[in-house]
């Protein structure tokens, strides 16, 4: 309806890029953020939630609940990774040590599936459910309370590569860690978009950005700087990027705008079983195998408006950040 604010749940493993969805999530005026939940991916179980803690107090972020989700995958067989390469040994490190203040948010000590259930169901409009890392407990969700597709307006995760993958030569990372909860999403009947690397990666933090960021001349600012900064020495050290992606926001923003994305219905099915190709996001974009559309693969971004949009956001959380 006109007017009216998209009710949002954010699931996600924050991760410098997540703890800018959160952001996004927290800060555009057209969502409503019912809370949010943590998934293992980016780093441990532990560090993800205590990280999404750090960020939603640090951001002056209010009333938005925090539940700790699922720390390993549906299947787990001993060979789970995290993204400490990329990401730091605890999830968010920073490159000019400006640290985090000491937060004063804890995560609920609730079961996080029957509180995400009851969010979703008491929302008087449908909700958009976002996941920038694993699939684990959306899949845990559907499974164990179906009735919640009913008040669902749509799944929209960050994930999945139309080509070549970041883990693998075939696969992106949060597929690849949860190959078996991604098919169960994918297949689920609700409308699923994937926004996969292709679009993320021209989602590029720039010098530019970096230095409209630092002109705020703020500790929150100098944070922000720190965290990318730190993004961008690992993108460089590992994939040879000059500029680092900040892959997770772009699944909120395509809650947010539709209109910034270019997409295609197509079949897409999950590799879970293959030894060199297990993660892989098989996207019929032709449509050469006939067989049943079920996800919407976003294949472009209209990038400035999304930065303009991502800015935006980190302006209000400078101006409430808890930070002196």
């Amino acid at each position: 309806m006109e007017g009216q604010r998209i009710p949002m749940w954010l699931d996600c493993d924050p991760g410098h890029d997540d703890a800018m969805a959160i952001i996004l999530a927290a800060y555009n005026p057209r969502v409503n953020l019912l809370g949010i939940s943590t998934t293992h991916g980016n780093s441990s179980i532990e560090h993800t939630t205590i990280n999404a803690c750090r960020v939603v107090y640090t951001a002056g972020i209010e009333n938005v609940p925090v539940v700790r989700g699922a720390g390993s995958a549906l299947c787990f067989q001993g060979n789970e990774q995290v993204s400490e390469a990329i990401h730091g040994f605890d999830g968010l490190g920073t490159k000019n040590g400006v640290k985090f203040p000491p937060s004063k948010v804890e995560p609920l000590k609730t079961n996080p599936y029957v509180f995400m259930s009851q969010a979703i169901l008491k929302s008087e409009q449908k909700v958009h459910l976002v996941a920038t890392g694993n699939l684990t407990n959306i899949a845990v969700l559907l499974k164990a309370f179906p009735e919640v597709k009913e008040n669902i307006e749509q799944i929209v995760f960050m994930g999945g590569a139309i080509n070549f993958g970041n883990v693998s030569p075939a696969a992106e990372a949060n597929i690849f860690n949860d190959p078996e909860a991604a098919e169960i999403v994918c297949d689920c009947g609700l409308k699923v978009v994937m926004v996969p690397l292709e679009v993320t990666h021209t989602a590029l933090v720039t010098p530019e950005i970096i230095s409209k960021i630092e002109s705020w001349n703020s500790s929150f600012a100098n944070l922000c700087v720190g965290l990318l900064q730190f993004f961008t020495e690992s993108y460089k050290q590992e994939f040879d990027f000059e500029s680092p992606p900040l892959h997770d926001p772009c699944a909120v923003a395509y809650c947010i705008e539709q209109a910034l994305f270019v997409e295609k219905f197509c079949n897409t099915r999950i590799e879970r079983k293959s030894d060199t190709s297990k993660g892989r996001t098989n996207c019929d974009i032709f449509g050469i195998t006939n067989l049943k559309k079920n996800v919407h693969v976003t294949t472009k971004m209209d990038v400035p408006k999304f930065w303009d949009m991502m800015l935006d956001a980190l302006k209000v959380a400078n101006s409430r950040s808890k930070m002196e």
